[in-house]
């Protein structure tokens, strides 16, 4: 056997090597992905699941420090994992900011706001209470499909609209505030 026959022997060998490590890489880093997206979702979740909560019981959980409490801690989780959100959906933090603003006025600045006890919550409004949650319940929805998503599917995510493009929308769409609370 010369030496062109042991190379050509080992090339099929060499490049299988090379797929199996090509095919071992991609799976991890699909795998890894597929977690730190999960984990961004999870966390943003959480706190806007209990500011959408507390947007429900205004009347019984009307608290100013309460209010700036959960408020803070979901702008926070937002902007802590944006950088994992698709690029599409980056104006999430904005977007809350503008519908708890447009429902409570200082509470949307909570982040930034000294933690008073005091701190006065204003009298609900029904009609900007309704779209806060509403769209809080929207972005819920698209972020718990983008969680559950496969790595395949969740490269096409579907769109998550700015709070004032959303709320444009459904007021211009009959029968959609019955599609977002379903």
């Amino acid at each position: 056997m010369n030496l062109l026959d042991s190379f050509a022997d080992a090339i099929p060998t060499f490049t299988g090597g090379i797929i199996a490590w090509a095919a071992t890489t991609f799976a991890y880093r699909s795998k890894e992905r597929t977690s730190r997206r999960r984990e961004a979702a999870d966390a943003i979740v959480l706190r806007l699941d209990e500011l959408m909560r507390l947007v429900r019981k205004w009347d019984r959980d009307a608290g100013g420090a309460r209010w700036l409490e959960v408020t803070e801690a979901a702008l926070n989780a937002i902007e802590a994992e944006t950088h994992r959100l698709p690029m599409s959906w980056r104006h999430l933090r904005r977007s809350v900011r503008a519908a708890i603003g447009e429902a409570t006025g200082t509470m949307a600045f909570a982040d930034r706001l000294v933690h008073d006890s005091n701190t006065a919550v204003p009298a609900p409004c029904p009609i900007w209470s309704t779209n806060a949650e509403e769209y809080f319940c929207y972005a819920l929805a698209r972020l718990r499909s983008w969680r559950d998503a496969d790595p395949i599917t969740a490269r096409r995510v579907q769109p998550l609209h700015d709070f004032d493009v959303w709320l444009r929308e459904r007021n211009s769409t009959p029968g959609l505030r019955e599609l977002v609370r379903g």
